[in-house]
């Protein structure tokens, strides 16, 4: 796996710009099943030229907060797109995440905008951290999901 938050052009299959961050973020997340075949899903789905602009200007917040190592900013953008393409690839678990985000102090939620992977941003530098992160994780097992637990890999710094 990449070392790091990589941005990437997924239709072209490019990448656009690798990150150098210290975000020490973990995700709770979820699976929520089944697979999701991404160059089907943008041929049945094209492009929403509605949003695109949108998602240009998130994209060009998200690079200026991982540029800053702005955790905060940049989870609060994640859950700002995770919203906006709730009605192309829905997640069953967004409402229960959303409500776990608030009772743990999340930073945010992600999700795989072409895949079954939704999840709470939490960081390390949260000073209770720990506890947030056990926290979640039982509430997640209470609602019935089962919770995974990732952690980013950070890139060295050049």
């Amino acid at each position: 796996m990449h070392p790091g938050i990589a941005a990437c052009a997924q239709r072209a299959q490019r990448l656009i710009t690798a990150y150098h961050t210290d975000l020490r973020w973990t995700i709770v997340g979820v699976d929520e099943g089944g697979y999701v075949h991404t160059e089907d899903f943008h041929r049945e789905l094209p492009e929403d030229p509605g949003k695109a602009e949108e998602y240009a200007r998130l994209f060009d917040e998200l690079d200026a907060a991982l540029r800053a190592d702005d955790g905060p900013a940049a989870a609060r953008i994640a859950t700002r797109s995770a919203e906006l393409h709730n009605d192309r690839l829905p997640k069953k678990s967004l409402s229960d995440l959303t409500a776990l985000q608030r009772d743990f102090g999340a930073h945010g939620i992600c999700v795989a905008h072409s895949g079954t992977l939704a999840g709470l941003i939490f960081s390390r530098y949260q000073s209770d951290h720990d506890e947030r992160v056990a926290g979640c994780r039982a509430a997640l097992d209470e609602r019935g999901y089962t919770g995974s637990t990732f952690t980013l890999k950070e890139a060295r710094r050049p």
